[in-house]
């Protein structure tokens, strides 16, 4: 049998009380040691070409993690994000391809990341998938070191997909106008989301390690699917505004709503200014006709059920009764 590398993730807690370990909410984890640029100078009569290090910079560290487990810390600070609370952190990535007293290791300590993306998985409720999320964040600097002698005593992790199964997607879609609640019942898919946060590399005097400086988010748009026969709604919203020129700035509060195998809501995004953007009648290639839709987003928010149906104004129930299983 093939010897899987096992992996702990750690996290500096804000203010630098301790470190807490963020292992159990993360399925897979890539990292690399810092890259840098050779500067190439050229003296002499014959032309001889030197080179020398110049600036050296810190890789992205990507990495899945589990949207169940939205009371971890690692969870948190990645929503906060989001929640105008975008907070540098600091932590360790260990590596070992095989665990035990003794197992050689490898450390890499990560300084001053701040999160550069959130993917929110596509959703279909035809297709199996995974409920995690895909998330980079970008240090400052990062050092890596060998330890010769790992005890992992209790840790020893290979990430939380091994714990998962694939299942069926299972969602909810809210909008707050009302006309357009019941369509939302039948939405079939819903595309990936991804977040974003711009970021300016500042470099001081002759330090070689950036400072980053946050400059902008990027809000996705919310694209969905769903029956023609039950578009009607949205068909009608879309011919008042592009063809008849009124209901122009209809701008809605709206939910997407994660859920389980077990159909538990687990987690969700709240979005804020939505509009309808574009509508898209879909071929039927032997199947039942479908309409594509694109919406505005202004400002969006990442949260448990319960904190994002707060934010809301109570536009859903978090425990979501009485919605059926595996549909919008």
């Amino acid at each position: 049998m093939k010897e899987r590398t096992k992996f702990i993730f750690e996290l500096d807690a804000v203010g630098g009380q301790g470190r807490q370990e963020v292992t159990g909410a993360v399925a897979t984890v890539s990292a690399s040691p810092p890259s840098g640029e050779f500067v190439e100078e050229v003296s002499g009569a014959f032309m001889h070409k030197q080179q020398h290090l110049g600036k050296v910079e810190a890789k992205d560290i990507s990495f899945e993690v589990d949207m169940g487990a939205a009371d971890n810390a690692v969870v948190q600070w990645i929503c906060s994000a989001w929640n105008s609370e975008l907070v540098q952190r600091n932590g360790a990535l260990t590596f070992a391809q095989e665990w035990g007293n003794g197992g050689g290791a490898t450390e890499l300590n990560f300084y001053g990341a701040l999160p550069t993306s959130v993917t929110l998985p596509a959703l279909d409720t035809s297709k199996d998938g995974f409920a995690l999320v895909n998330v980079s964040i970008q240090p400052e600097w990062v050092e890596t070191k060998g330890v010769a002698t790992f005890n992992t005593g209790s840790k020893n992790f290979d990430g939380v997909r091994d714990k998962l199964r694939p299942s069926k997607s299972r969602f909810a879609l809210y909008l707050d106008k009302k006309s357009l609640q019941k369509s939302c019942l039948e939405v079939q898919s819903v595309d990936s989301l991804k977040l974003g946060v711009k970021l300016d590399k500042v470099f001081y005097g002759a330090d070689r390690n950036p400072h980053l400086v946050p400059t902008a988010l990027e809000v996705p748009e919310l694209s969905f699917k769903l029956p023609l026969k039950d578009a009607q709604p949205f068909v009608n919203l879309h011919s008042n505004m592009f063809e008849k020129g009124v209901d122009t700035n209809v701008a809605m509060t709206g939910a997407l709503v994660f859920q389980n195998g077990r159909s538990v809501p687990v987690f969700a995004a709240g979005f804020q200014g939505l509009r309808l953007k574009e509508l898209t009648f879909d071929k039927a290639d032997g199947k039942d006709p479908s309409v594509s839709i694109t919406m505005t987003i202004e400002s969006l928010k990442l949260g448990t059920p319960s904190d994002i149906a707060s934010e809301s104004g109570n536009l859903f129930d978090p425990t979501m009764k009485g919605r059926k299983p595996g549909f919008g």
